[in-house]
């Protein structure tokens, strides 16, 4: 068994899950871990990034957007075909608050997945397969998941209901079913012994 780590950073507008092997990524989602240092190589937000190609969309059943419609990811695989690191990125947008402002958001991209593109070009370095921009993760398998449920990643509701004004607050359970479904139909991880991270 392999003992791999993941760091993850908390951007302006975005959080990145970087490291080697889904069952870190999967212990993150279901656990606290400790704290280790932000790599010095991630670039601001507003740096371009160019020379890549397009991340594709996959809906993930059993996940759902504040409208329930599906939710998803975006993702490429590494142009090393032995490469076991992963970059997961975590989207950001803010969080609703009360029942006039989720409901206004379940009718933007923030809100639902009805206008999502079939691919995306990366919006971070961190996403970047070109070695001159990203040096650290330019060969990662990447991750890309848009934020649909203004829950900051973190909602733990399964269904809708008058309490939550007919929408989904299933961030955290989102990413539980983007993880097990990465387990089951991407190849290239290894089992590790643990994870860390770093939330800033």
């Amino acid at each position: 068994m392999t003992t791999t780590s993941i760091i993850a950073t908390a951007a302006t507008a975005g959080l990145a899950f970087l490291g080697a092997g889904l069952s870190s990524a999967a212990a993150l989602v279901s656990a606290n871990s400790a704290a280790v240092t932000i790599s010095p190589h991630i670039q601001p937000l507003d740096t371009a990034v160019t020379g890549d190609g397009d991340l594709t969309k996959t809906l993930v059943d059993g996940s759902n957007c504040l409208d329930g419609t599906l939710a998803g990811y975006y993702h490429r695989a590494s142009s090393n075909s032995s490469s076991t690191l992963w970059v997961f990125f975590l989207q950001g947008g803010g969080a609703c608050f009360d029942e006039a402002s989720c409901t206004a958001r379940a009718k933007t991209h923030l809100g639902t997945s009805k206008g999502w593109a079939e691919s995306e070009q990366p919006s971070h370095p961190v996403l970047s397969s070109n070695v001159t921009e990203n040096p650290v993760f330019a060969d990662a398998n990447v991750v890309f998941v848009p934020y649909c449920t203004g829950d900051v990643h973190a909602g733990q509701r399964a269904n809708a209901s008058a309490a939550t004004w007919g929408l989904y607050f299933s961030g955290h359970r989102n990413l539980d079913a983007i993880v097990s479904h990465l387990k089951q139909v991407r190849g290239r991880w290894n089992d590790c012994a643990r994870g860390v991270s770093q939330w800033s």
